[in-house]
């Protein structure tokens, strides 16, 4: 079993930092992890190894793995995975090109033109000896019949068309830097519509939490910490909860005749961020229990 890294390097010269190019090997020989760097040789300009390292856990004599792991769109395995934003970059860039075109068309089509008629050989002349100024200081002098104006060209709406006809696409690929619609929603519409979107988005934050797990693990091995179970999760809430007045009132009502229990109770406001989630339910609580009644109704504080 054999991974090879590919690394950059700052290598110094006495007056300023190149770069160069080192490979480092990660291999299992005999059921023990080494660990070698390849650098290229100034006389020979081969490759040959620079290092070799024979890592150790603490409190073992070698590693049985090779701790590195990759981390995929669908699954950590090394094949390579169909990027799932490689739809949305290419039509990012085709907006990109639409939008240099707009942005051409605007300047040329914003300069307006000066333009002159019912002038003869000699006025023209004149004109163009004498020079043109334009402006409410600068009387415009011009023959009988003459007339001066400005010409400006049409707006060019075909890359502006196609720059709005990539941005409503982007959004059906599932980009949310960009709002279609916004009109107010349920919090059960919303998760329906955007369930397809996202959960391309749950597989790839699954796999960066199942490394990052497994990277901690590791590092938990290297300093002989045992018995510990280590665990690194994404939140997979990409929907951002709505509290529909109903949903609290059903809550509420659920806890008032006792059909839920009060962490139960806790826990559902929290989800839905009316209640901070880091707040531990038991102390919210006994801070409802215990605290100050409010009084309502006038305004002697004895509630007439």
């Amino acid at each position: 079993m054999l991974v090879v890294l590919r690394e950059c390097m700052e290598k110094e010269d006495g007056f300023a930092y190149e770069d160069e190019i080192q490979y480092r090997e990660l291999a299992l020989e005999d059921g023990k992890f080494i660990c070698r760097v390849w650098r290229k040789s100034a006389d020979a300009g081969s490759f040959s190894v620079d290092s070799e390292y024979h890592p150790k856990p603490k409190g073992e004599d070698f590693w049985d793995e090779i701790p590195f792991t990759f981390v995929g769109a669908q699954n950590n395995d090394p094949s390579i995975d169909e990027s799932p934003l490689a739809a949305l970059v290419e039509i990012n860039l085709g907006h990109y090109r639409n939008s240099a075109d707009y942005e051409d068309s605007v300047f040329f089509c914003g300069q307006v033109q000066p333009v002159i008629s019912g002038l003869d050989t000699a006025w023209r002349d004149w004109l163009q000896d004498k020079g043109i100024r334009v402006g409410s200081r600068s009387p415009f002098l011009l023959p009988k019949e003459g007339s001066f104006t400005y010409a400006q060209a049409q707006p060019n709406t075909l890359a502006k068309e196609a720059m709005d006809s990539k941005r409503d696409y982007s959004v059906q690929l599932g980009a949310r830097l960009i709002e279609q619609n916004g009109a107010v929603k349920t919090a059960t519409q919303s998760s329906g519509e955007q369930t397809a979107s996202t959960s391309v988005l749950g597989i790839c934050v699954s796999n960066v939490s199942e490394a990052y797990t497994l990277a901690l693990g590791w590092c938990a091995r290297y300093l002989g910490i045992k018995g510990e179970d280590y665990r690194y999760s994404i939140n997979q809430e990409f929907i951002a909860k709505v509290a529909e007045s109903g949903m609290v009132t059903a809550i509420v009502n659920a806890w008032q005749s006792g059909a839920i229990r009060d962490t139960d109770m806790v826990r559902a406001l929290q989800r839905l961020d009316l209640i901070d989630p880091a707040d531990d339910p038991e102390t919210v609580i006994d801070a409802i229990r215990n605290g100050a009644p409010n009084l309502i109704g006038g305004n002697n504080g004895n509630g007439e």
